[in-house]
């Protein structure tokens, strides 16, 4: 019995904390990919360490020098998640 709860534990933490990465990664990169495209050079998103798990904050978009808006790797996460969620949601919905 203990010893299936360990491994219980164990597959939830190494697949959960590589699922997590990966789905960040995944996120982050789609609106360092989307965001400049959409906003015609307008903004553009700050490079992140892939090694640190980030969490949203709300005031993660900053004017730079160049008058362009530089938004927080957070904030990026955050909101390519966002864009896969409602793309899965319109997939079921629409099919």
């Amino acid at each position: 019995m203990a010893l299936g709860a360990l491994v219980d534990f164990i597959v939830e933490t190494v697949f959960g904390t590589v699922g997590e990465l990966v789905l960040q990664i995944f996120c982050y990169g789609t609106t360092y990919l989307l965001l400049p495209i959409v906003s015609l050079g307008k903004c553009y998103v700050e490079s992140a360490s892939i090694f640190r798990f980030t969490r949203p904050k709300w005031d993660g978009l900053h004017k730079d020098e160049n008058g362009r808006y530089c938004m927080d790797a957070e904030l990026a996460s955050f909101l390519g998640f966002i864009f896969w969620l409602v793309a899965l949601i319109s997939l079921i919905v629409f099919t």
